[in-house]
């Protein structure tokens, strides 16, 4: 599982069950995505040019991440 900043402030009002869920992932199959000053600009180019539509910035940086580490 890959996870960042942006999927551990989602996950701090996530219901109890989906809290708990991923907190049973093994350490070994997961990866912290450090979110960069690229990933900032990425998702901020995303939403100034409306390439994913109306969303959040946070949806839009969920993206750029996964963008920038394939």
């Amino acid at each position: 599982m890959l996870f960042s900043s942006v999927t551990e402030d989602e996950l701090s009002t996530a219901p109890q069950n989906v809290r708990d869920l991923v907190k049973g992932i093994k350490i070994d199959n997961t990866e912290f995505l450090e979110t960069t000053s690229e990933a900032i600009d990425l998702a901020s180019e995303y939403i100034s040019e409306k390439v994913v539509g109306q969303t959040s910035f946070a949806d839009c940086l969920h993206i750029a991440l996964a963008t920038i580490n394939r």
